[in-house]
């Protein structure tokens, strides 16, 4: 379901250059090009099947007729997709997207414009690594604002701007300090000479600078990930499962077998506790997801509502009989999305497991089968949804505006990022501890 997103994610957060502004960035707009594009933008969102599902009609026609008054000849491209962004979110799909892929293809080979990993806490943001040899910002150090704007309406804009669930705030939050540099630089331009306030330790500091002059570290700091990893927490006893995605369409058959080690471990070894680790996942195959569920199910359980895609999941699955000595903790965030929603909501519809963390970034419904397109003129990637997939729960129980909710909620905060303390993994093991 997601596959494609993941390809054009991969791409934006190649590293965004600083050496000049390129033609393709600078070109500038007439306005009949960019009403054309606006028409056929607001056009093929119409064809989604929940348009206004999270908007009235009348409300969207408003919206759509105060955007529209912004358009005027002369616009760069990153000032079009300031405009056109906020249209997408609005559909409150977050398969549904904008992407600026000239932007990435004409800047993906430098240097990187603000060479920091950042996490957005209540609304402030924070250097967490930095990605420079230039070292004048220290981690922890709260970013006031870039090039006289403040931060605050930065983050405002792009976090709203964020197409996401039924405006999920879990998933926007994240989302946005994940692809903050993308999105600056796709909304707000990029620039060699730079301004940049910051605070730490309660001293303000200015700071100017040319990013061309920096040197990046970005290769050389990214670590591999293990999508798929299992353990055996001595202390506690406990079996931790850890699933970064679902994305094995290719090769289900890994990630069943994965499955089936981890969970036959558990039972040969007596482990009485367990740990489902999916923070992190952004869904993927739902023959992965249903596994999972299947895994820890103590009976048949019927997947998908009504999605024919997957006729084996419209008929209950049977449990592998792992026959689970208790519930596994779920550790769950605000990335979760697609079929992590899913399974996710299955879980808790059928009570079995116990949920640690923050608000998923998804539900039991999310929409599929996307439609790709370019705008004629600017070249604007667009993605909409054009089938609403839901899994069988009764949903008077849910909330489609929000993700699923935690059992016991514990949140990061940028002390604990700092100091690479993993408190949502600590709380379960405390849990553990008290039994």
């Amino acid at each position: 379901m997601i596959r494609f997103k993941f390809a054009l994610l991969s791409l934006m957060f190649l590293v965004i250059s600083c050496q000049g502004q390129n033609q393709a960035i600078k070109k500038r707009f007439s306005k009949l090009a960019l009403e054309q594009d606006f028409h056929q933008l607001v056009k093929e969102l119409e064809t989604h099947p929940q348009i206004n599902t999270f908007i009235s009609k009348s409300d969207w026609n408003s919206f759509i007729k105060n955007q529209k008054a912004q358009l005027r000849g002369g616009l760069t491209i990153e000032e079009f997709y300031k405009i056109c962004l906020p249209i997408v979110a609005k559909v409150g799909c977050g398969h549904t997207n904008l992407y600026n892929l000239k932007y990435n293809a004409a800047t993906k080979k430098s240097l990187v414009y603000l060479p920091y990993r950042v996490s957005i806490e209540g609304g402030k943001l924070y250097v967490i690594e930095n990605l420079s040899t230039n070292k004048s910002i220290p981690l922890g150090a709260r970013i006031e604002s870039i090039n006289g704007k403040p931060i605050q309406e930065i983050i405002a804009f792009i976090v709203s701007a964020m197409p996401a669930d039924g405006y999920n705030k879990s998933y926007q939050r994240r989302m946005a300090s994940k692809g903050f540099t993308y999105y600056y630089h796709a909304l707000y331009g990029i620039n060699d000479y730079n301004t940049l306030s910051y605070v730490h330790q309660g001293k303000t500091t200015k700071l100017a600078f040319k990013c061309s002059e920096l040197i990046s570290l970005e290769g050389q700091t990214k670590k591999e990930t293990k999508k798929l990893d299992f353990k055996i927490d001595q202390e506690t006893n406990a079996g931790i499962i850890t699933l970064k995605t679902f994305s094995f369409y290719n090769n289900v058959a890994h990630f069943q077998k994965f499955i089936d080690s981890a969970f036959t471990t558990i039972k040969k070894q007596r482990i009485k506790n367990i740990i489902i680790d999916l923070r992190g996942n952004q869904g993927g195959d739902p023959y992965c997801s249903s596994y999972l569920l299947r895994a820890i199910a103590n009976k048949p359980i019927q997947y998908y509502k009504d999605d024919t895609s997957y006729p084996e999941l419209l008929v209950p699955q049977k449990s592998l009989g792992y026959k689970l000595a208790n519930k596994p903790l779920v550790l769950i965030d605000g990335f979760g999305f697609s079929s992590t929603g899913h399974v996710a909501a299955l879980i808790q519809e059928h009570n079995l497991g116990v949920f640690i963390g923050e608000e998923l970034g998804s539900t039991y419904s999310c929409n599929g089968a996307q439609r790709n397109t370019s705008l004629g003129k600017t070249g604007l990637f667009l993605q909409v949804g054009q089938k609403v997939v839901d899994v069988k729960v009764n949903p008077s129980k849910y909330d489609k505006t929000k993700g699923i909710l935690p059992n016991i909620e514990v949140k990061s905060n940028i002390q604990s990022t700092l100091d690479k303390r993993d408190i949502v993994m600590e709380k379960a093991f405390s849990l553990f501890r008290k039994k």
